[in-house]
């Protein structure tokens, strides 16, 4: 059965936080490489090395409409100096939504909103 908007739309408004691109990439039943790649030939994202990393950044027509947000960690050293780290961006459901309808205008629309749910429920049952 085919994923209606309100069927996604519903699906993300239950999701209480932003989503990695690995999760994304699952929901769309791809691997987040391919996922990426998919991103990168749609013109969402390039691909750049930073620091011996490769790193992926939002094209310019994709930036300041807080479609991703990163976090900081502050790491304290022994000897007192506090160190900064940004993680992974992660795609806020503002993010989430543009990308569904910008990617569904190339044909590309999530497959696994079932998978999601019978993942969370293994995880549940893990603890029993």
């Amino acid at each position: 059965m085919p994923i209606t908007d309100e069927k996604y739309i519903e699906f993300i408004e239950k999701k209480n936080k932003n989503l990695t691109t690995s999760e994304l990439a699952k929901i769309y039943g791809m691997s987040s490489i391919k996922f990426n790649m998919v991103l990168q030939e749609t013109n969402v994202i390039y691909k750049k090395k930073c620091n011996g990393k490769i790193r992926f950044f939002l094209k310019k027509g994709f930036r300041g409409k807080n479609l991703q947000e990163t976090e900081s960690r502050n790491y304290i050293k022994q000897n007192g100096e506090v160190l900064t780290f940004k993680d992974n961006p992660k795609w806020t459901k503002r993010g989430i939504m543009y990308l569904y309808f910008y990617l569904k205008k190339y044909s590309i629309i999530p497959k696994n909103l079932e998978g999601d749910e019978i993942e969370n429920k293994i995880e549940q049952l893990k603890f029993l």
